[in-house]
């Protein structure tokens, strides 16, 4: 990571900035095109997240493979998205690599969390192999984000702030998880479409705290590089 001064002032007020070129001379990829497969990479990752509970609304889920597989593709298109959006390409290649050594760290969790369920579930057992798993992958998934856009190191402190806000929802997941159960069941007609609006209200909750902590990591990057 290099700490890039920050852009010449535009030649007049209101004047664009002009893109910034990377180290191979080319044209940084706009932030606009940026936050748009970013928000393509989100909209999949709700489906996703959905599309279980939607089929299990009637008492038939998926299958255990059927959802793994689902799970899996978040993580393979945010390496895509990486790749494309990387401000040059050593960029490119650490944050793909990074998201994509996200997608073994999943399925490992994946499978000591339904092992635990299916075994000897413990309520803190498992509530901290949930935990872990927010803590983990939630800090590398805004940290892989970083490191293809962020132009300096300075946003490296507010990155702290996921596995803070994970850790601290975790004390609250049980009233947390029966207030959404009440809140889906007053704002859905059936106990169907309340089973997947529940999906719909957990994926928002559990992804709040990292758009939050990209978000900080934004902000401390611009305004520390630009002083």
């Amino acid at each position: 990571m290099s700490f890039a001064p920050p852009p010449p002032p535009a030649p007049y007020p209101g004047a664009p900035y002009p893109a910034t070129p990377t180290p191979s001379g080319t044209p940084a990829v706009p932030g606009a095109v940026a936050m748009l497969l970013l928000a393509i990479v989100l909209a999949v990752d709700f489906v996703t997240a959905v599309v279980p509970y939607w089929a299990g609304r009637d008492g038939l889920p998926l299958s255990d493979r059927a959802t793994l597989a689902l799970s899996v593709v978040p993580f393979l298109l945010y390496a895509g998205a990486l790749a494309v959006i990387g401000r040059d390409g050593l960029r490119r290649g650490l944050a793909a690599g990074v998201a994509l050594f996200l997608v073994p760290l999943h399925l490992a969790f994946w499978f000591v969390i339904r092992h635990e369920i299916r075994t000897s579930y413990a309520p803190d057992e498992f509530r901290v192999l949930v935990t872990a798993q927010g803590v983990l992958i939630g800090t590398a998934l805004v940290a892989a984000w970083c490191i293809a856009r962020r132009t300096s190191a300075w946003w490296l402190p507010a990155l702290a702030l996921a596995p803070i806000l994970v850790i601290a929802q975790s004390f609250g997941a049980d009233d947390v998880g029966r207030r959404i159960g009440e809140l889906a069941g007053d704002l859905a007609p059936g106990a169907g479409s309340a089973f997947v609006l529940t999906g719909a209200l957990w994926w928002v909750w559990t992804t709040t705290p990292l758009l939050l902590t990209g978000l900080a990591c934004w902000l401390l990057d611009t305004v520390l590089r630009r002083r």
